[in-house]
């Protein structure tokens, strides 16, 4: 950079100036001589100077910016150009490098990018271009993007560019300067083939411009006429199939368009009005062809209503309407209805504002009731998202959302509206969890700490009394759960190993205090050999467990302890009482019939438990069971002690809820489970084998499940369908997980996704399909999360269109490609289902 000469000696001397008087031209002297002359910008700025020296005739010129930063600089011998004169951009990097001989430029001519790296080279002679001009691809080091040969400062007739791998990208002709005559373009793959054919006059396209596949086949064909295309524009699949047809007027789309899947099967026809969507879009199903959807476009944005119909398996025929879209400007904005499969019944109802979800969305049962809302605002969760029970008009639960995360209070509700269940569920939220009895009194609670349980729970009798207290840490219990009787006298100690009862457990008698058992336990179950003991600490009985059933019992006295909570009465009755208390826990009263005594249970609350009559101090006959609200819990058939007959239990507000066949106190044949409303939920397999098959049904009674069982677990292919009798899926499972293949169907009957399974999760490559058969996605999973690379694919199936990595079902990277139709805008993605 060259500045003004200053220093000792230095004078300046405004030779010229603006009107206004602001120096325009200012000399620099030393000892009378002239040492550099400034040329000044209005402002002031440096606008060029001209330093003198260091021999006669010579000298350096500096040009600058508007900005002060120089433009360029080079010498100057005997007043013209000579040496290498350097460019520089408006940040003041070097832009190139430029050799002058007498003012001509002469030799090797570098272009710079911003970081320093070449950007193109070109030979000069005698202020003529020479030789290649050159261009270069960014990178180290550099590789040829395109070269054009140069004659005397014309062009020759031909040039070439290349891939940045260093395979040839095209061949051109040219005239003049211009694109001429043919183009010739080629892929950057191993090996190489012919991807396009363009023919130019002058610089502008004119004549037929093609695009081909890898085998050679035409991919698409387009006639232009002095850069404006012209009559039909045509694209093919791989195939030869036709793929899409539509003319072109003044270079503009004009007329209806078609698109054909590779199969020759329609599946959309678009109008278009100079370029632009204008009118009534159709789309139909692919295998059947009957209508899919329809849309309205008005001058290249769809308006309206768009409305999508399920596949009525028939050609051009329109299905029962599947989902009624309002449309503004392009987007979706207003109150979208989705519909069941009747296409009467609405199943949501979505709030939309220029495409985003903003406000509220409800969704419907089949039977019309309202099973949940969730709010939005502009496209995240925002605000309480609130679940109601079968009737619609019961709130279970809320849940609320910030901007898209969990945040404050989650709560849930009995089903007669009373609070259930409060607990903060924002990541890393802290606070406390609390749950209720139905009748309002605190059940338990326990300190969340960084988003899990972390400290001391209590836990309390409906009654009010403290009944249990634990320690939890990071949502495990550990350490020593401790039992309470009602009088608050300690019950029992049960040490907790990883959230379970494991080692031997101490129970105390409820008068007194003393030990009076010693349980083994094993990952919670009992399991081994339990000593009871007298109150004076002396053993009277061994108890052995298998894994939570009494097999066996040993007593070591003759006679075993008097119970001081049992009386007798005169009119025959017995009556157990509970420790230290006047609230009878059994009753054993005779009646009318010889033999047959009605036996008693009661809640500690003295509510009414069990009814049963006993012969022979066996149960014999019906046996009623309540909660200690008082509801009806189960009915069981007893004979000789055992279960014979059926075992009906009640919801709890008196609907049957299960029903299971007993003999000789075994299960047998099948159990059945009910809605609230009475129609069969499933049917299982409860016999000894526990072999046949496990059906679920839907609410309308249509089969939703079959899987066959084996010794309980399910063992087989699951069939599941849609209310309507449609298959949806199919899983393969082993030993009650599943293991093998789980396969996913479309309403066509075409396969939607294949995905192994193994441990009950998926793990492998799930391959996802079009209803047409294409496929869409390849998503790798490992133990059930997304783990590899995703890819999706472009309508045909084969050119993937997008890529994403994923890490233990992390997203870590998104990688999109272009589209692989070529010369055609893509059409509007089709409505959610």
């Amino acid at each position: 950079m060259v500045r003004p000469a200053q220093g000792p000696g230095v004078d300046a001397r405004v030779v010229e100036r603006f009107r206004d008087g602001k120096p325009r031209r200012v000399e620099h002297r030393k000892k009378g001589k002239i040492v550099d002359v400034t040329h000044l910008f209005r402002d002031g700025k440096l606008q060029h100077v001209m330093a003198f020296g260091p021999g006669p005739n010579q000298a350096r010129v500096t040009v600058y910016h508007p900005s002060g930063v120089p433009s360029k600089t080079f010498p100057l011998v005997r007043g013209v150009a000579n040496g290498v004169m350097v460019t520089f951009d408006a940040e003041g990097k070097k832009a190139s490098k430029m050799p002058h001989v007498d003012g001509k430029p002469h030799g090797l001519e570098r272009q710079l990018r911003a970081s320093g790296e070449i950007k193109a080279t070109s030979m000069w002679a005698n202020g003529l271009r020479q030789g290649p001009f050159t261009t270069y691809y960014s990178g180290t080091p550099a590789k040829r993007e395109s070269e054009i040969l140069y004659s005397k400062g014309v062009p020759a007739s031909s040039g070439r560019a290349w891939w940045p791998s260093g395979r040839i990208k095209a061949r051109f002709e040219l005239s003049s300067g211009l694109k001429h005559g043919e183009e010739e373009r080629f892929s950057d793959t191993a090996p190489a083939y012919r991807s396009a054919t363009y023919r130019y006059a002058y610089g502008q396209l004119h004549g037929l411009a093609d695009t081909y596949w890898p085998d050679g086949t035409k991919a698409t064909e387009v006639t232009y006429r002095y850069g404006q295309a012209t009559g039909l524009e045509r694209h093919w699949h791989k195939n030869g199939q036709v793929a899409f047809e539509v003319q072109r007027r003044s270079d503009l789309r004009h007329g209806t368009a078609q698109l054909w899947q590779a199969d020759g099967q329609l599946v959309a026809t678009l109008p278009y009005v100079d370029g632009r969507l204008h009118g009534t879009e159709t789309r139909f199903y692919a295998g059947s062809g009957a209508m899919r959807a329809t849309f309205n476009w008005k001058q290249g944005a769809m308006t309206g209503f768009a409305y999508v119909f399920r596949d009525a398996k028939a050609n051009r025929k329109k299905g029962v309407l599947l989902a009624k879209i309002p449309m503004k400007k392009g987007a979706i904005h207003g109150i979208e209805q989705r519909f069941h499969p009747d296409g009467k019944t609405i199943w949501m109802k979505v709030s939309r504002n220029q495409g985003l979800v903003d406000g509220t969305v409800h969704v419907f049962r089949l039977d019309g009731s309202l099973e949940r809302i969730n709010r939005y605002r502009t496209g995240q969760q925002h605000g309480a998202t609130e679940l109601f029970d079968h009737s619609g008009k019961v709130r279970l639960a809320a849940y609320e959302f910030s901007e898209g995360k969990p945040s404050g209070l989650a709560k849930q509700w009995w089903p007669k509206g009373q609070l259930r269940r409060q607990w903060p569920w924002a990541k890393g939220a802290t606070g406390q969890e609390r749950r209720w009895h139905p009748n309002g009194q605190l059940h338990w609670q326990v300190p969340i700490v960084g988003g899990t349980r972390n400290g001391h729970q209590e836990v309390f009798a409906k009654a009010g009394w403290r009944w249990a207290d634990r320690t939890w840490q990071d949502d495990v219990m550990s350490g020593t759960e401790r039992r309470f009787y009602r009088s608050g006298q300690l019950m029992g100690e049960y040490p907790v190993v990883d959230g379970v009862w494991q080692g031997r457990a101490k129970v105390y008698a409820k008068r007194g205090g003393w030990l009076w058992s010693n349980r083994p336990y094993d990952k919670g179950q009992l399991h081994g050999r339990e000593t009871r003991f007298t109150k004076n600490g002396k053993k009277w009985a061994y108890y052995y467990w298998k894994r939570g059933k009494l097999v066996g019992k040993k007593f070591l006295r003759r006679r075993r302890p008097r119970d001081p909570n049992v009386k007798r009465y005169r009119d025959g009755r017995i009556v157990y009482y509970y420790e230290g208390t006047t609230t009878p826990r059994r009753e054993l009263r005779p009646t009318s019939v010889k033999g047959v005594t009605l036996e008693r249970l009661f809640w500690p609350n003295g509510a009414l438990r069990l009814e049963a009559p006993l012969r022979e101090g066996k149960r014999n006959g019906e046996a009623s069971f309540w909660h200690d609200d008082g509801a009806l819990h189960a009915r069981v058939d007893f004979v000789s002690g055992v279960r014979n007959g059926s075992e009906v239990r009640y919801f709890a507000t008196g609907e049957k809820k299960l029903e299971i066949p007993f003999r000789q106190d075994q299960p047998v044949g099948y159990a059945r489970t009910f809605y609230r409303n009475g129609t069969i939920q499933s049917r299982y397999p409860v016999g000894a084998s526990k072999k046949g098959v496990e059906v679920q049904y839907h609410r309308n009674g249509a089969v939703r499940m079959t899987v066959p069982m084996k010794k309980g677990k399910r063992h087989g292919f699951g069939r599941f369908q849609d209310p309507y009798g449609r298959g949806v899926a199919r899983l393969s499972y082993l030993d009650g997980e599943r293991e093998g293949v789980e396969v996913q169907y479309h309403h066509n009957g075409r396969v939607r996704m294949v995905v192994p399974l193994r441990s009950g999760q998926r793990s492998g490559r799930a391959l996802i399909r079009t209803q047409t058969g294409k496929r869409w996605a390849d998503i790798p999973y490992r133990s059930g999360l997304k783990h590899g690379v995703e890819r999706r694919f472009g309508p045909s199936g084969t050119h993937i269109t997008e890529e994403r990595d994923y890490r233990d079902g992390v997203a870590l990277e998104k990688r999109s490609f272009v589209s692989e139709v070529r010369g055609a805008e893509p059409l509007p993605p089709p409505p959610p289902r």
